[in-house]
């Protein structure tokens, strides 16, 4: 999946999208585990909505990237709706 934030262009793998998908099942059983999850990228993506200048950095990059992923895992599972 290629997504463009701030002029840049983020290459979310869908091995690493699939990975998420997977390794995120056993989170749907747990509700305040998946309200923290669901936290946790909220304010990633919130952060670099602030501050997108972070994206030029490679580490808050990858970080970002997870967080992509792990959006979107969290759409294919039904849980994400807002996605």
């Amino acid at each position: 999946m290629i997504a463009s934030y701030f002029g840049h262009e983020l290459n979310v793998p869908d091995k690493m999208i699939n990975q998420y998908t997977e390794e995120l099942k056993p989170v749907l059983e747990d509700e305040e585990e998946l309200y923290n999850l669901r936290d946790a990228i909220y304010s990633l993506l919130c952060l670099v909505d602030l501050y997108p200048s972070l994206l030029d950095q490679e580490r808050y990059r990858k970080d970002f990237i997870q967080a992509l992923a792990m959006k979107e895992a969290l759409f294919n599972l039904k849980v994400l709706h807002d996605a």
